[in-house]
């Protein structure tokens, strides 16, 4: 059945066989797998393939099925593999890095307003269910997407617009639950849940900014207020406080100047002895003393006004003159 043009040897040349297995082999060789991330390694493969494509080299992180016959047998793993050729074939290719798929839903908050969230789902597939993830699904993102926009669908229309921002996180737990619990089996790994964006419309995002605004604004002008009413009680307080010691500096003044009195008076009666009306005499000297006083302060304030009273060289007119007694 077969033809050899050069005999087999186990050095470094190879043999050719001609025959219809070559035409076979060629055409497996050219086959496009499932996959679209294959085509990298299936020119590896050509690479390093030496017997019809007996050896096959896996990528790390990577993963192929063989089935033989049409139906599955093993699971190729990273590094150096062997299959029969005709009988096996590769079938599946698996990524085993971690990957993200981001899906987009419309909906609406129960306060009608249109949403559009993205939600941002991290997974990678169970080196142990490898199996079940290849012929057990048919497109696992296509279901991933559907279950996703099953579950937001089905609680955002419960929520208000400010629920959603505060409630984001239950919302990804939801979503999350929900993937694990359908995905997990068929040996898909949920890691990570992620509600990346809500997009509303510009104008009630306008509306909501002008709400906020407004809110911010009361606050402000209630600190405000209440920073004043502070400032009030205590320049208050510091009023209080300053005339206070005032009225206490005030009360040692005018104690001062009644020691002084005292002693200025007892000074005048001792000169002028009992041959005079003493109490007049002392009252009109005191009084004297007190108008030149207050005119000289009057003269020496530059900020005061024009005061026009009578004047004389002789003592002020509502000075009572003592009277002199004739014997």
């Amino acid at each position: 059945m077969f033809a050899i043009r050069k005999p087999l040897t186990l050095g470094v040349r190879q043999y050719k066989i001609v025959s219809p297995l070559c035409n076979a082999v060629r055409s497996y060789r050219n086959t496009k797998y499932d996959d679209d991330d294959d085509d990298d390694l299936e020119d590896t493969l050509s690479k390093t393939t030496n017997i019809f494509g007996i050896i096959c080299i896996v990528r790390e992180k990577h993963a192929y099925t063989i089935e033989r016959l049409g139906k599955y047998n093993r699971i190729m793993s990273p590094g150096i593999n062997f299959k029969i050729p005709i009988f096996e074939q590769m079938s599946h290719g698996i990524d085993l890095r971690q990957q993200q798929t981001d899906v987009k839903i419309n909906t609406k908050s129960s306060d009608n307003v249109s949403v559009t969230t993205i939600v941002s789902i991290q997974y990678k597939y169970n080196p142990d269910k490898i199996r079940e993830a290849c012929y057990e699904l048919d497109d696992p993102q296509l279901q991933m997407k559907t279950l996703v926009i099953n579950t937001i669908r089905s609680t955002l229309p419960k929520l208000t617009l400010d629920a959603i921002y505060e409630e984001n996180k239950e919302i990804e737990q939801a979503v999350a639950k929900t993937l694990q619990q359908r995905l997990t089996p068929f040996g898909i790994d949920i890691q990570t849940v992620l509600l990346t964006d809500i997009i509303i419309d510009p104008a009630v995002k306008k509306a909501m900014n002008d709400i906020n605004e407004a809110q911010r604004q009361r606050v402000a002008a209630a600190e405000r207020a209440e920073a004043e009413k502070i400032i009030r009680i205590k320049q208050a307080e510091a009023d209080a406080e300053s005339k206070h010691l005032q009225g206490i500096g005030i009360a040692k003044q005018r104690e001062a100047i009644t020691d002084g009195l005292c002693k200025s008076i007892d000074n005048l009666r001792k000169s002028l002895g009992e041959e005079s009306n003493t109490a007049d005499d002392i009252a009109t000297m005191l009084i004297t003393t007190q108008y030149y006083d207050t005119m000289r302060a009057i003269a020496d304030n530059g900020n005061h006004t024009t005061i026009m009273f009578p004047h004389g060289t002789s003592p002020p007119t509502f000075i009572p003159h003592p009277q002199t007694h004739t014997p």
